[in-house]
């Protein structure tokens, strides 16, 4: 019989890391004869992606979307998306349903009805605490999750600190932590020259990075704030996109240490990090989700072999206290400001070899065991 494991993501599937580790790994270590990541699918986009000889990304194409969006519209994409899942597979089985967000739980439920697979749960984050949720939307979700906890024979989270919520919230034993660490191939000893290059800033200066979402709860405001107090000789690199890019532009036009840089594709940020000082992996306090967050970016840091500044919060901070390789506080303006004032060449390169030597430890290849735990379906 042939081993599928079908993954449900409802994006349009560019550039998420952690499905393509996750699904990378089960295929390495054949596991599964076939995995079938579904998506979204919108113009320009391919339908069908055949990423490797066993992993395809099938972007199903729903006839609801083209109609206008207001809130029933949704709930007959989800319900089409569901219907078109179901009927694809009638008469496949299907040995393992990855549900990677909680939207798609009920679809991974009803196949666990149908064709009793292995129910997989890989929220990326506390799903019913997360920022902008709340009111009815948000108790919903909570009934939603509960009712179909019994349907989740494994549980995948990507922090301590979500293990335990579920753990505490759930009764459950069963839940497994991988943090967004890269693959060990990842892990090259680095000093790239790339962001100066391209920026224009001088070598004698300290460099300090930060990339990704450039969004609410990241503390964009507070950084470009503090680097605008600061002298010529420490500059901010802004990388990435998002709905405060034009802010962030504005900055870089009045203050000549602050700087814009493009986001770039994921298999690059390490290459151009390594470029850096110094990481910035600031997170505001503005949900439960992001206060128990270990982003992609502090590891992408760790492995670019730069020390990382980040929010005192218990997993981000967790990592630092045991390692030294950076340094945790108060995300404010006030105690950023601080720190950036009395940081030397020597104590940057102190925190840069503590980066570096513990750079083995958080590693996607460090989840081989678990992972075949999760998907062996001869177990």
């Amino acid at each position: 019989m042939t081993r599928t494991n079908l993954v449900i993501y409802p994006t349009e599937f560019k550039h998420e890391s952690r499905i393509l580790k996750e699904t990378q790994s089960v295929a390495e270590q054949g596991l599964m004869d076939r995995i079938i990541i579904t998506a979204l699918w919108r113009e320009g986009l391919k339908e069908y992606e055949e990423l490797d000889g066993k992993r395809l990304v099938w972007r199903v194409k729903l006839r609801c979307a083209r109609l206008p969006k207001f809130f029933l519209t949704e709930i007959l994409k989800y319900l089409e998306l569901m219907f078109k899942l179901l009927l694809h597979f009638r008469n496949s089985k299907v040995s393992v349903v990855s549900c990677h967000s909680l939207s798609v739980l009920p679809i991974g439920a009803l196949f666990k009805l149908f064709q009793r697979p292995r129910l997989v749960y890989t929220p990326h984050e506390l799903e019913t605490e997360r920022t902008g949720l709340s009111g009815v939307r948000k108790k919903l979700s909570k009934l939603v999750e509960r009712a179909l906890m019994p349907f989740v024979d494994k549980i995948i989270v990507p922090s301590q600190g979500c293990a335990d919520w579920y753990s505490k919230n759930y009764g459950r034993s069963d839940v497994h932590v991988f943090l967004n660490t890269p693959f060990l191939k990842e892990l090259e000893s680095l000093r790239s020259s790339i962001l100066r290059e391209n920026l224009n800033i001088p070598n004698n200066a300290q460099v300090f990075l930060y990339h990704g979402l450039l969004g609410r709860g990241r503390a964009i405001r507070i950084l470009l704030d503090t680097f605008a107090q600061l002298s010529g000789s420490k500059h901010l690199v802004i990388m990435g996109f998002g709905e405060l890019e034009d802010i962030v532009k504005s900055y870089a036009r009045r203050f000549s240490n602050i700087h814009f840089h493009p986001a770039v594709p994921p298999e690059d940020t390490v290459r151009y990090a390594s470029g850096a000082d110094v990481g910035i992996c600031l997170i505001e306090d503005v949900s439960l989700s992001y206060y128990h967050s270990s982003p992609n970016k502090l590891f992408e840091y760790i492995h670019s072999g730069i020390p990382v500044i980040v929010s005192d919060f218990p997993d981000m901070g967790r990592i630092i206290e045991q390692h030294g390789c950076g340094w945790k506080i108060p995300v404010n303006e006030k105690s950023l400001l601080a720190l950036l004032n009395t940081l030397t060449p020597q104590e940057i390169e102190r925190k840069r070899a503590a980066a570096v030597k513990c750079r083995g430890n958080f590693c996607w290849s460090n989840y081989k065991e678990e992972v075949a735990d999760i998907y062996d379906m001869s177990a």
